[in-house]
């Protein structure tokens, strides 16, 4: 990951803050677009249980006890058919479907985590700071990353 100094974003994916948080539009299976906050702390790719059904994605394996930002949650694996932010597309991502306050109160639709972020070369520029110190813009820019 690279942090670029505040410029006009003139290039890359738009991002927006939301509660401290940058959201991008994502696309999955064919659907969309939903807005996802960008979490480089997540390990997976997180969906809330309102746009599992919405998707109607189905249940992988048994629930799994996760330690997350609000203590340990129980969450559902399942399997994205594919997630896309731009041109940038992920296949077969294996993802948790999570009831978290954390997600209702951002009112976001999940969470990308880095099992997608670490597939790119990051390159993030942020906009000017609110009177809060949060960052309400920004872009990224995504290259993959060559085996």
């Amino acid at each position: 990951m690279q942090l670029l100094p505040p410029t006009p974003q003139k290039e890359g994916i738009p991002l927006s803050g939301k509660g401290g948080w940058l959201t991008v539009q994502v696309l999955i299976n064919g659907q969309g677009p939903f807005t996802f906050a960008l979490d480089t702390g997540a390990t997976q790719t997180i969906v809330s249980p309102k746009l599992a059904t919405h998707l109607s994605l189905s249940h992988t394996a048994k629930p799994i006890q996760l330690q997350g930002l609000l203590g340990i949650e129980t969450a559902q694996p399942t399997r994205l058919r594919w997630v896309q932010i731009n041109q940038h597309r992920t296949n077969q991502l294996d993802a948790l479907i999570l009831a978290s306050s954390l997600i209702e109160r951002m009112q976001v639709d999940g969470l990308i985590g880095q099992d997608f972020l670490n597939q790119y070369r990051q390159y993030w520029q942020f906009g000017p700071q609110n009177a809060l110190g949060m960052v309400e813009q920004g872009t990224l820019q995504l290259s993959p990353v060559k085996p």
